[in-house]
């Protein structure tokens, strides 16, 4: 069954749930689907950094990085 493989962690501090949240948008990236970041289509990357409508708590994710400028910087890095 399929989440016989899931292994769950608890996020027990916020440097950890920041690092979470760009393992999770680097991951294509990281298995090879895309080059970069932003090209993954399915992400909610692209969804923070838009000023379209979404139901993403985009200021409160902008806010655990700083603001929208290291957000992007440490997004673009290597979990």
């Amino acid at each position: 069954m399929f989440l016989d493989n899931i292994n769950r962690k608890h996020i027990n501090s916020e440097k950890y749930f920041k690092k979470t949240i760009h393992y999770i948008h680097y991951n294509p990236v990281n298995h090879g689907f895309v080059n970069n970041i932003n090209e993954w289509e399915y992400s909610s990357y692209n969804s923070i950094l838009s000023d379209k409508s979404t139901l993403i708590k985009r200021e409160e994710v902008i806010e655990w990085f700083d603001d929208i400028n290291n957000f992007v910087f440490v997004h673009k890095s290597e979990p």
